[in-house]
Protein backbone atom coordinates (compact mmCIF):
# COMPACT_ATOMS: atom_id res chain seq x y z
CA UNK A 1 0.00 0.00 0.00
CA UNK A 2 3.10 2.54 0.49
CA UNK A 3 6.06 3.14 -1.34
CA UNK A 4 9.01 5.45 -0.51
CA UNK A 5 8.95 8.66 0.41
CA UNK A 6 9.02 9.75 -3.00
CA UNK A 7 5.96 7.54 -3.54
CA UNK A 8 5.45 4.81 -6.63
CA UNK A 9 5.44 5.24 -10.15
CA UNK A 10 2.00 4.21 -11.90
CA UNK A 11 1.60 0.80 -13.29
CA UNK A 12 1.38 0.43 -17.19
CA UNK A 13 -1.76 -2.33 -17.14
CA UNK A 14 -3.56 0.24 -15.72
CA UNK A 15 -5.88 2.88 -17.65
CA UNK A 16 -6.52 6.20 -16.31
CA UNK A 17 -7.20 8.41 -19.38
CA UNK A 18 -8.60 5.44 -22.13
CA UNK A 19 -10.67 7.93 -23.87
CA UNK A 20 -7.94 10.59 -24.58
CA UNK A 21 -5.01 8.63 -24.67
CA UNK A 22 -6.97 6.50 -27.38
CA UNK A 23 -8.16 9.45 -29.48
CA UNK A 24 -4.51 11.22 -29.42
CA UNK A 25 -3.48 7.27 -30.44
CA UNK A 26 -5.94 7.29 -33.22
CA UNK A 27 -4.51 10.50 -34.55
CA UNK A 28 -1.02 9.33 -34.80
CA UNK A 29 -2.07 6.09 -36.34
CA UNK A 30 -4.28 8.16 -38.77
CA UNK A 31 -1.46 10.06 -39.75
CA UNK A 32 1.15 7.26 -39.96
CA UNK A 33 -1.04 4.94 -41.96
CA UNK A 34 -1.37 8.23 -44.62
CA UNK A 35 2.77 8.05 -44.94
CA UNK A 36 2.86 4.32 -44.90
CA UNK A 37 0.17 4.17 -48.24
CA UNK A 38 1.98 7.47 -50.08
CA UNK A 39 5.22 5.72 -49.29
CA UNK A 40 3.89 2.20 -51.06
CA UNK A 41 2.37 3.63 -53.83
CA UNK A 42 4.46 6.02 -54.96
CA UNK A 43 8.43 5.85 -56.27
CA UNK A 44 10.13 8.07 -54.10
CA UNK A 45 13.96 9.19 -54.83
CA UNK A 46 16.10 9.08 -51.43
CA UNK A 47 15.87 12.83 -51.12
CA UNK A 48 12.56 12.54 -51.41
CA UNK A 49 12.22 9.75 -48.59
CA UNK A 50 14.65 11.85 -46.59
CA UNK A 51 12.99 15.25 -46.65
CA UNK A 52 8.85 14.25 -47.43
CA UNK A 53 8.42 10.63 -45.60
CA UNK A 54 10.72 10.20 -42.48
CA UNK A 55 9.61 13.77 -40.93
CA UNK A 56 5.94 13.34 -40.93
CA UNK A 57 6.55 9.34 -39.89
CA UNK A 58 8.37 10.57 -36.78
CA UNK A 59 5.46 12.91 -36.07
CA UNK A 60 3.04 10.27 -36.48
CA UNK A 61 5.48 7.84 -33.84
CA UNK A 62 5.49 10.86 -31.48
CA UNK A 63 1.82 11.22 -31.16
CA UNK A 64 1.26 7.64 -30.82
CA UNK A 65 3.73 7.25 -28.41
CA UNK A 66 2.32 10.77 -26.31
CA UNK A 67 -1.40 8.78 -26.77
CA UNK A 68 0.13 5.62 -24.87
CA UNK A 69 1.73 7.16 -22.38
CA UNK A 70 -1.57 9.75 -21.62
CA UNK A 71 -3.24 6.77 -21.37
CA UNK A 72 -1.48 5.65 -18.45
CA UNK A 73 -0.24 8.93 -16.95
CA UNK A 74 -1.20 10.40 -13.50
CA UNK A 75 -2.36 13.61 -15.09
CA UNK A 76 -5.70 15.38 -13.73
CA UNK A 77 -8.93 14.62 -16.51
CA UNK A 78 -8.57 17.76 -17.40
CA UNK A 79 -5.00 18.48 -18.26
CA UNK A 80 -5.45 14.80 -20.32
CA UNK A 81 -8.02 16.72 -22.18
CA UNK A 82 -5.75 19.69 -22.55
CA UNK A 83 -3.68 17.64 -24.67
CA UNK A 84 -5.83 16.17 -26.66
CA UNK A 85 -7.13 19.14 -27.46
CA UNK A 86 -4.06 21.42 -28.46
CA UNK A 87 -2.58 18.48 -30.49
CA UNK A 88 -5.93 18.32 -32.51
CA UNK A 89 -6.36 22.15 -32.58
CA UNK A 90 -2.40 22.15 -34.26
CA UNK A 91 -3.71 19.59 -36.60
CA UNK A 92 -6.41 21.07 -37.91
CA UNK A 93 -4.57 24.44 -38.20
CA UNK A 94 -1.85 22.95 -39.81
CA UNK A 95 -4.08 20.91 -42.28
CA UNK A 96 -6.07 23.98 -43.15
CA UNK A 97 -2.74 25.80 -43.72
CA UNK A 98 -2.11 22.73 -46.49
CA UNK A 99 -5.86 22.93 -47.95
CA UNK A 100 -5.42 26.79 -48.53
CA UNK A 101 -2.31 26.47 -50.25
CA UNK A 102 -3.36 23.52 -52.31
CA UNK A 103 -6.51 25.83 -53.19
CA UNK A 104 -4.17 28.89 -54.15
CA UNK A 105 -1.97 26.30 -56.64
CA UNK A 106 -5.07 25.41 -58.16
CA UNK A 107 -6.37 28.40 -58.83
CA UNK A 108 -3.33 29.89 -60.62
CA UNK A 109 -3.56 26.23 -62.61
CA UNK A 110 -0.24 24.92 -61.09
CA UNK A 111 0.20 21.56 -60.23
CA UNK A 112 1.41 20.02 -56.62
CA UNK A 113 2.82 16.49 -56.29
CA UNK A 114 0.25 14.57 -54.06
CA UNK A 115 -2.15 17.35 -52.43
CA UNK A 116 -3.30 14.63 -49.66
CA UNK A 117 0.07 14.04 -48.20
CA UNK A 118 1.34 17.32 -48.65
CA UNK A 119 -2.13 18.17 -45.96
CA UNK A 120 -1.37 14.83 -44.09
CA UNK A 121 2.18 15.99 -43.52
CA UNK A 122 1.25 20.08 -42.52
CA UNK A 123 -0.83 18.71 -40.07
CA UNK A 124 1.46 16.10 -38.56
CA UNK A 125 3.34 19.45 -38.01
CA UNK A 126 0.78 21.17 -36.66
CA UNK A 127 0.07 18.01 -34.24
CA UNK A 128 4.01 18.21 -33.19
CA UNK A 129 3.49 22.16 -32.49
CA UNK A 130 0.42 21.32 -30.35
CA UNK A 131 2.27 18.89 -28.39
CA UNK A 132 4.83 21.52 -27.61
CA UNK A 133 2.24 23.89 -26.49
CA UNK A 134 0.32 21.53 -24.55
CA UNK A 135 3.34 20.61 -22.29
CA UNK A 136 3.84 23.86 -21.56
CA UNK A 137 0.10 25.13 -21.15
CA UNK A 138 -0.26 21.37 -18.70
CA UNK A 139 3.55 22.53 -17.20
CA UNK A 140 2.13 26.01 -16.17
CA UNK A 141 -0.72 24.46 -14.66
CA UNK A 142 0.76 22.04 -12.51
CA UNK A 143 2.84 25.24 -11.39
CA UNK A 144 -0.05 27.15 -10.43
CA UNK A 145 -1.66 24.16 -8.48
CA UNK A 146 1.58 23.57 -6.98
CA UNK A 147 1.51 27.06 -5.57
CA UNK A 148 -2.15 27.46 -4.91
CA UNK A 149 -1.48 23.56 -2.94
CA UNK A 150 1.27 24.76 -1.79
CA UNK A 151 -0.61 28.00 0.43
CA UNK A 152 -3.77 25.91 1.13
CA UNK A 153 -1.58 23.35 2.77
CA UNK A 154 0.60 25.92 4.72
CA UNK A 155 -3.12 27.59 5.93
CA UNK A 156 -4.08 24.13 6.72
CA UNK A 157 -0.77 24.09 8.89
CA UNK A 158 -1.78 27.55 10.84
CA UNK A 159 -4.81 26.36 11.22
CA UNK A 160 -3.35 23.20 13.41
CA UNK A 161 -0.39 24.86 14.71
CA UNK A 162 -2.68 27.44 16.08
CA UNK A 163 -4.89 24.54 17.72
CA UNK A 164 -1.65 22.43 18.99
CA UNK A 165 -0.56 26.03 20.85
CA UNK A 166 -3.69 26.49 22.28
CA UNK A 167 -4.84 22.88 23.10
CA UNK A 168 -5.74 22.00 26.63
CA UNK A 169 -6.73 18.51 26.07
CA UNK A 170 -4.73 16.04 23.36
CA UNK A 171 -8.23 14.87 22.53
CA UNK A 172 -9.54 18.02 21.48
CA UNK A 173 -6.62 18.78 19.74
CA UNK A 174 -6.48 15.89 17.75
CA UNK A 175 -9.99 15.84 16.96
CA UNK A 176 -9.23 19.61 15.87
CA UNK A 177 -6.31 18.04 13.67
CA UNK A 178 -8.29 15.79 11.50
CA UNK A 179 -11.27 18.50 11.13
CA UNK A 180 -8.77 21.01 9.56
CA UNK A 181 -7.76 18.59 6.67
CA UNK A 182 -11.29 17.56 6.03
CA UNK A 183 -12.44 20.91 5.68
CA UNK A 184 -8.87 21.63 3.22
CA UNK A 185 -9.32 20.75 -0.32
CA UNK A 186 -8.55 18.58 -1.82
CA UNK A 187 -8.64 16.31 1.47
CA UNK A 188 -11.18 13.95 1.95
CA UNK A 189 -10.71 13.03 5.50
CA UNK A 190 -8.36 12.19 8.42
CA UNK A 191 -7.43 10.28 11.37
CA UNK A 192 -5.31 9.31 13.64
CA UNK A 193 -4.49 6.18 14.94
CA UNK A 194 -2.44 3.60 17.05
CA UNK A 195 -0.64 0.38 17.19
CA UNK A 196 -2.85 -2.22 18.93
CA UNK A 197 -0.45 -4.73 19.86
CA UNK A 198 -2.94 -7.39 21.54
CA UNK A 199 -4.97 -7.32 18.46
CA UNK A 200 -2.04 -7.06 16.06
CA UNK A 201 -3.78 -3.71 13.76
CA UNK A 202 -3.76 -0.28 13.97
CA UNK A 203 -7.11 1.12 15.60
CA UNK A 204 -8.26 4.59 15.22
CA UNK A 205 -7.84 6.66 17.97
CA UNK A 206 -9.56 10.11 16.67
CA UNK A 207 -11.43 10.35 13.26
CA UNK A 208 -14.00 12.44 11.87
CA UNK A 209 -17.30 11.46 11.25
CA UNK A 210 -16.82 11.13 7.40
CA UNK A 211 -13.67 9.31 8.40
CA UNK A 212 -15.50 6.69 10.59
CA UNK A 213 -17.22 4.82 7.28
CA UNK A 214 -14.08 3.84 5.79
CA UNK A 215 -12.44 2.60 8.80
CA UNK A 216 -15.66 0.27 9.75
CA UNK A 217 -15.52 -0.90 6.60
CA UNK A 218 -11.20 -1.61 6.53
CA UNK A 219 -8.48 -3.87 8.79
CA UNK A 220 -5.14 -2.68 9.17
CA UNK A 221 -2.62 -5.21 10.06
CA UNK A 222 -0.28 -3.95 12.07
CA UNK A 223 2.82 -6.36 10.85
CA UNK A 224 3.71 -4.83 7.87
CA UNK A 225 5.07 -7.84 6.35
CA UNK A 226 0.89 -8.90 6.33
CA UNK A 227 0.38 -6.23 3.84
CA UNK A 228 2.55 -3.22 3.20
CA UNK A 229 0.37 -0.40 4.13
CA UNK A 230 1.42 3.25 4.71
CA UNK A 231 0.19 2.87 8.19
CA UNK A 232 2.34 0.36 9.57
CA UNK A 233 5.45 1.17 7.39
CA UNK A 234 4.70 4.60 9.03
CA UNK A 235 4.88 3.09 12.61
CA UNK A 236 7.43 0.49 11.54
CA UNK A 237 9.75 3.07 10.08
CA UNK A 238 9.43 6.30 11.73
CA UNK A 239 8.79 8.27 8.49
CA UNK A 240 6.13 9.82 6.61
CA UNK A 241 4.56 6.88 4.00
CA UNK A 242 3.24 8.25 0.65
CA UNK A 243 0.71 6.71 -1.74
CA UNK A 244 0.62 8.34 -5.01
CA UNK A 245 -2.08 6.56 -6.70
CA UNK A 246 -4.59 3.85 -4.91
CA UNK A 247 -5.70 2.83 -8.08
CA UNK A 248 -2.20 1.30 -9.27
CA UNK A 249 -0.23 0.51 -6.25
CA UNK A 250 -0.14 -3.21 -5.90
CA UNK A 251 0.54 -3.16 -1.94
CA UNK A 252 -2.89 -0.76 -1.46
CA UNK A 253 -4.95 -4.29 -2.86
CA UNK A 254 -6.67 -4.77 0.58
CA UNK A 255 -8.18 -1.49 0.47
CA UNK A 256 -8.64 -0.19 -3.00
CA UNK A 257 -12.51 -0.97 -3.12
CA UNK A 258 -12.97 0.87 0.11
CA UNK A 259 -10.83 3.32 -0.28
CA UNK A 260 -12.20 3.80 -3.95
CA UNK A 261 -16.10 3.97 -2.93
CA UNK A 262 -14.92 7.38 -1.13
CA UNK A 263 -13.32 8.95 -3.36
CA UNK A 264 -9.97 8.30 -2.17
CA UNK A 265 -6.90 8.23 -5.06
CA UNK A 266 -3.79 9.38 -2.99
CA UNK A 267 -2.64 8.92 0.66
CA UNK A 268 0.24 10.30 3.14
CA UNK A 269 0.58 8.35 6.44
CA UNK A 270 2.80 10.64 9.40
CA UNK A 271 4.26 9.11 11.99
CA UNK A 272 3.71 11.54 15.22
CA UNK A 273 7.20 11.12 16.98
CA UNK A 274 9.08 13.57 18.90
CA UNK A 275 12.14 12.92 21.18
CA UNK A 276 11.72 8.88 19.97
CA UNK A 277 8.30 8.34 21.68
CA UNK A 278 5.70 7.44 19.26
CA UNK A 279 2.53 8.94 19.52
CA UNK A 280 0.35 7.57 17.13
CA UNK A 281 0.47 8.15 12.72
CA UNK A 282 -1.55 10.60 10.90
CA UNK A 283 -3.27 9.43 8.21
CA UNK A 284 -5.27 11.87 5.23
CA UNK A 285 -6.75 11.19 2.36
CA UNK A 286 -6.80 13.13 -0.61
CA UNK A 287 -9.54 12.88 -3.95
CA UNK A 288 -6.52 13.10 -6.94
CA UNK A 289 -3.98 11.49 -7.75
CA UNK A 290 -0.17 12.96 -6.54
CA UNK A 291 -2.07 15.37 -4.18
CA UNK A 292 0.80 15.01 -1.98
CA UNK A 293 4.04 16.63 -3.57
CA UNK A 294 7.14 16.60 -1.83
CA UNK A 295 7.47 20.20 -0.43
CA UNK A 296 4.25 18.91 0.64
CA UNK A 297 5.17 15.77 2.61
CA UNK A 298 8.37 17.62 3.83
CA UNK A 299 5.97 20.41 5.45
CA UNK A 300 3.54 17.26 6.99
CA UNK A 301 6.59 15.42 8.46
CA UNK A 302 7.56 18.89 10.14
CA UNK A 303 3.46 19.05 11.04
CA UNK A 304 3.98 15.55 12.77
CA UNK A 305 6.30 16.43 14.97
CA UNK A 306 4.46 19.62 16.02
CA UNK A 307 1.45 17.74 16.57
CA UNK A 308 3.57 15.21 18.76
CA UNK A 309 5.32 17.84 20.80
CA UNK A 310 1.97 19.28 21.48
CA UNK A 311 0.81 15.71 22.81
CA UNK A 312 3.73 15.15 24.93
CA UNK A 313 3.72 18.58 26.52
CA UNK A 314 -0.20 17.76 27.55
CA UNK A 315 1.06 14.39 29.05
CA UNK A 316 3.99 15.58 30.61
CA UNK A 317 1.60 18.74 31.99
CA UNK A 318 -1.00 16.14 33.14
CA UNK A 319 1.89 13.93 34.77
CA UNK A 320 3.06 16.97 36.64
CA UNK A 321 -0.82 17.79 37.60
CA UNK A 322 -1.04 14.18 38.85
CA UNK A 323 2.09 14.36 40.91
CA UNK A 324 0.95 17.53 42.41
CA UNK A 325 -2.75 15.88 43.84
CA UNK A 326 -0.68 12.61 45.05
CA UNK A 327 2.47 14.57 46.92
CA UNK A 328 -0.35 16.57 48.37
CA UNK A 329 -2.57 13.70 49.50
CA UNK A 330 0.50 12.07 50.76
CA UNK A 331 1.24 15.40 52.54
CA UNK A 332 -1.46 15.01 53.88
CA UNK A 333 -1.44 11.74 55.60
CA UNK A 334 1.80 12.35 56.96
CA UNK A 335 1.23 15.84 58.39
CA UNK A 336 -2.71 16.09 58.93
CA UNK A 337 -4.56 12.57 59.42
CA UNK A 338 -1.31 10.75 61.42
CA UNK A 339 -0.73 13.38 63.24
CA UNK A 340 -4.01 13.67 64.66
CA UNK A 341 -4.04 10.25 65.21
CA UNK A 342 -1.13 10.11 67.11
CA UNK A 343 -2.23 12.86 69.24
CA UNK A 344 -5.19 11.00 70.38
CA UNK A 345 -3.20 7.93 71.15
CA UNK A 346 -0.90 9.64 72.99
CA UNK A 347 -3.48 11.31 74.94
CA UNK A 348 -4.90 8.14 75.70
CA UNK A 349 -2.13 6.34 76.49
CA UNK A 350 -1.18 8.67 78.85
CA UNK A 351 -4.44 8.31 80.33
CA UNK A 352 -4.03 4.45 80.67
CA UNK A 353 -0.69 4.93 82.05
CA UNK A 354 -2.45 6.47 84.73
CA UNK A 355 -5.43 4.19 85.31
CA UNK A 356 -7.69 6.69 84.32
CA UNK A 357 -9.19 5.43 81.15
CA UNK A 358 -12.30 3.50 80.53
CA UNK A 359 -13.76 1.01 77.89
CA UNK A 360 -15.13 3.45 74.94
CA UNK A 361 -11.74 5.12 75.31
CA UNK A 362 -9.93 1.90 74.78
CA UNK A 363 -11.91 0.91 72.33
CA UNK A 364 -11.14 4.63 70.54
CA UNK A 365 -7.70 3.99 71.15
CA UNK A 366 -7.72 0.79 69.50
CA UNK A 367 -9.44 1.96 66.54
CA UNK A 368 -7.19 5.45 66.40
CA UNK A 369 -4.16 2.44 66.04
CA UNK A 370 -5.51 0.34 63.74
CA UNK A 371 -6.45 4.00 61.40
CA UNK A 372 -2.95 4.86 61.54
CA UNK A 373 -1.57 0.93 60.37
CA UNK A 374 -4.11 1.98 57.44
CA UNK A 375 -2.81 5.22 57.14
CA UNK A 376 0.64 4.15 56.75
CA UNK A 377 -0.01 1.34 54.46
CA UNK A 378 -1.89 3.51 52.10
CA UNK A 379 1.27 5.98 52.54
CA UNK A 380 3.67 3.32 51.52
CA UNK A 381 1.11 2.87 48.31
CA UNK A 382 0.60 6.36 47.42
CA UNK A 383 4.40 6.94 47.73
CA UNK A 384 4.73 3.89 45.13
CA UNK A 385 2.50 5.13 42.62
CA UNK A 386 4.20 8.22 42.60
CA UNK A 387 7.59 6.51 42.19
CA UNK A 388 6.27 4.48 39.30
CA UNK A 389 4.35 7.00 37.82
CA UNK A 390 7.06 7.34 35.02
CA UNK A 391 7.18 3.91 34.17
CA UNK A 392 5.29 1.83 31.12
CA UNK A 393 2.94 -0.58 32.01
CA UNK A 394 4.26 -4.18 31.45
CA UNK A 395 3.08 -7.72 31.66
CA UNK A 396 1.00 -8.63 34.48
CA UNK A 397 -0.47 -12.03 35.33
CA UNK A 398 -4.03 -10.85 36.60
CA UNK A 399 -5.22 -14.16 38.20
CA UNK A 400 -2.08 -14.36 40.09
CA UNK A 401 -2.84 -11.22 41.65
CA UNK A 402 -6.63 -11.45 42.66
CA UNK A 403 -5.74 -15.08 43.99
CA UNK A 404 -3.14 -13.27 46.38
CA UNK A 405 -5.08 -9.97 47.41
CA UNK A 406 -8.18 -12.59 47.94
CA UNK A 407 -6.15 -14.39 50.26
CA UNK A 408 -4.90 -11.95 52.42
CA UNK A 409 -8.03 -9.61 52.67
CA UNK A 410 -10.41 -13.13 53.78
CA UNK A 411 -7.32 -13.51 56.25
CA UNK A 412 -8.29 -9.80 57.58
CA UNK A 413 -11.38 -9.91 57.85
CA UNK A 414 -12.62 -13.75 58.82
CA UNK A 415 -16.49 -12.12 59.55
CA UNK A 416 -16.84 -11.44 56.08
CA UNK A 417 -17.64 -13.41 52.65
CA UNK A 418 -15.59 -12.86 49.72
CA UNK A 419 -16.08 -15.49 47.28
CA UNK A 420 -15.32 -14.94 43.26
CA UNK A 421 -17.99 -15.72 40.92
CA UNK A 422 -16.69 -18.72 38.42
CA UNK A 423 -12.96 -19.22 37.71
CA UNK A 424 -10.00 -16.81 37.38
CA UNK A 425 -9.38 -16.73 33.87
CA UNK A 426 -5.66 -16.80 32.87
CA UNK A 427 -4.96 -13.57 30.93
CA UNK A 428 -2.50 -10.79 31.69
CA UNK A 429 -3.08 -7.03 31.57
CA UNK A 430 -0.99 -3.98 31.36
CA UNK A 431 0.08 -2.87 34.59
CA UNK A 432 2.67 -3.26 37.27
CA UNK A 433 3.29 -4.24 40.62
CA UNK A 434 1.33 -1.64 42.15
CA UNK A 435 -1.95 -3.71 40.58
CA UNK A 436 -2.24 -5.17 43.97
CA UNK A 437 -3.07 -1.86 45.61
CA UNK A 438 -6.11 -1.28 43.41
CA UNK A 439 -7.57 -4.77 44.09
CA UNK A 440 -6.60 -4.57 48.22
CA UNK A 441 -8.53 -1.01 48.52
CA UNK A 442 -11.48 -2.05 46.71
CA UNK A 443 -11.69 -5.15 48.91
CA UNK A 444 -10.76 -3.42 52.36
CA UNK A 445 -12.91 -0.38 50.86
CA UNK A 446 -16.21 -2.71 50.70
CA UNK A 447 -15.90 -4.64 53.80
CA UNK A 448 -14.74 -1.51 56.24
CA UNK A 449 -17.51 0.75 55.35
CA UNK A 450 -19.94 -2.38 54.88
CA UNK A 451 -22.16 -1.06 57.37
CA UNK A 452 -23.03 -4.30 59.05
CA UNK A 453 -21.62 -6.95 60.31
CA UNK A 454 -20.88 -9.64 58.21
CA UNK A 455 -20.27 -8.06 54.55
CA UNK A 456 -20.65 -10.19 51.69
CA UNK A 457 -18.75 -9.33 48.35
CA UNK A 458 -18.37 -11.18 45.12
CA UNK A 459 -15.48 -10.63 42.81
CA UNK A 460 -16.30 -11.13 38.80
CA UNK A 461 -13.37 -10.93 35.89
CA UNK A 462 -14.80 -11.30 32.02
CA UNK A 463 -12.06 -11.31 29.51
CA UNK A 464 -12.55 -10.10 26.55
CA UNK A 465 -10.20 -9.72 22.96
CA UNK A 466 -8.84 -6.64 23.78
CA UNK A 467 -9.86 -5.91 27.50
CA UNK A 468 -10.61 -7.64 31.00
CA UNK A 469 -13.39 -6.32 33.07
CA UNK A 470 -12.56 -6.82 37.22
CA UNK A 471 -16.38 -6.14 39.31
CA UNK A 472 -15.99 -5.80 43.24
CA UNK A 473 -20.36 -6.10 44.15
CA UNK A 474 -20.89 -6.04 47.56
CA UNK A 475 -24.23 -5.65 49.25
CA UNK A 476 -22.85 -2.61 51.81
CA UNK A 477 -25.01 0.48 52.21
CA UNK A 478 -24.24 2.00 48.66
CA UNK A 479 -22.82 5.04 47.22
CA UNK A 480 -25.37 8.05 47.39
CA UNK A 481 -25.74 9.01 43.71
CA UNK A 482 -24.26 13.06 44.58
CA UNK A 483 -20.79 10.93 45.28
CA UNK A 484 -21.32 9.12 41.89
CA UNK A 485 -19.33 11.36 39.94
CA UNK A 486 -16.42 12.40 42.71
CA UNK A 487 -15.86 9.68 44.58
CA UNK A 488 -12.60 9.01 42.95
CA UNK A 489 -11.94 12.71 43.45
CA UNK A 490 -8.78 13.46 46.21
CA UNK A 491 -10.00 13.58 49.48
CA UNK A 492 -13.68 11.97 49.01
CA UNK A 493 -15.15 10.04 51.39
CA UNK A 494 -19.11 9.17 52.18
CA UNK A 495 -20.62 10.66 54.93
CA UNK A 496 -20.37 7.77 57.41
CA UNK A 497 -17.18 7.32 56.22
CA UNK A 498 -14.27 8.00 58.94
CA UNK A 499 -11.30 7.42 56.06
CA UNK A 500 -9.34 9.18 54.13
CA UNK A 501 -11.00 9.61 50.97
CA UNK A 502 -7.34 8.02 49.37
CA UNK A 503 -8.31 4.89 49.07
CA UNK A 504 -10.62 5.30 45.62
CA UNK A 505 -8.58 8.16 44.58
CA UNK A 506 -4.97 5.87 44.55
CA UNK A 507 -7.22 3.10 42.38
CA UNK A 508 -8.36 5.62 40.08
CA UNK A 509 -4.75 7.32 39.99
CA UNK A 510 -2.95 3.88 39.24
CA UNK A 511 -6.23 2.49 36.70
CA UNK A 512 -5.82 5.68 34.48
CA UNK A 513 -1.87 4.94 34.46
CA UNK A 514 -2.82 1.35 33.07
CA UNK A 515 -4.91 2.71 30.26
CA UNK A 516 -8.06 1.37 32.12
CA UNK A 517 -11.00 2.98 33.35
CA UNK A 518 -12.84 2.40 36.98
CA UNK A 519 -16.75 3.32 37.32
CA UNK A 520 -19.28 2.89 40.05
CA UNK A 521 -23.04 1.86 39.94
CA UNK A 522 -25.37 0.21 41.90
CA UNK A 523 -25.73 -3.02 43.50
CA UNK A 524 -29.16 -5.24 43.26
CA UNK A 525 -31.04 -5.46 45.63
CA UNK A 526 -28.69 -3.18 47.64
CA UNK A 527 -24.53 -2.19 47.69
CA UNK A 528 -22.34 -1.06 45.48
CA UNK A 529 -20.50 -2.65 42.13
CA UNK A 530 -16.76 -1.28 41.11
CA UNK A 531 -15.68 -2.49 37.76
CA UNK A 532 -12.28 -2.11 36.77
CA UNK A 533 -11.43 -2.16 32.71
CA UNK A 534 -7.86 -2.94 32.21
CA UNK A 535 -5.70 -3.03 28.37
CA UNK A 536 -5.10 -7.17 27.71
CA UNK A 537 -1.18 -7.57 27.65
Amino acid sequence: MNGPVGGERPSLNRLRHPVAGGALAALGLGSLAVVAVHLLHESEPLLGIVLGIVPPAILSLAVVAVGIWLAVSGLSRGNAGRVVGWTAAGGAIGGASAVMFVLYQSVHAAALADAEFAITAAANGGMGAGLLIAAYDVRARRRQAAAKSTSRILETVRQVLQAASHADDPERLEARVCEEFEDASPYVFAWIGEPDEAAGEVRARTATETAEPYLSSITIPLDPDDARGPTARAIETGRPQVVDDVSTNPNYEPWRESAGSFGVQSSIAVPLVHDGDQFGVLNVYADRVGAFGEREREVLAELGQTIAQALARLAYRDRLERHAHQHEALNQLLRHDIRNDMSVIMAHGERLRDGEIDDDSLDLLLDKVDHVVELTRTARELSRSIRIEGDEPERVPLDQVLLAVLEDVSGSYPAASITVDGDLPAVAVRADDALSSVFENLLNNAVQHHGGDHPTVEVGVEAGPDTVEVTVADDGRGIPDAMKERVFEHGESGPESSGTGLGLYLVDSLVTHYGGEVTVADNEPRGTVVRVTLQRA
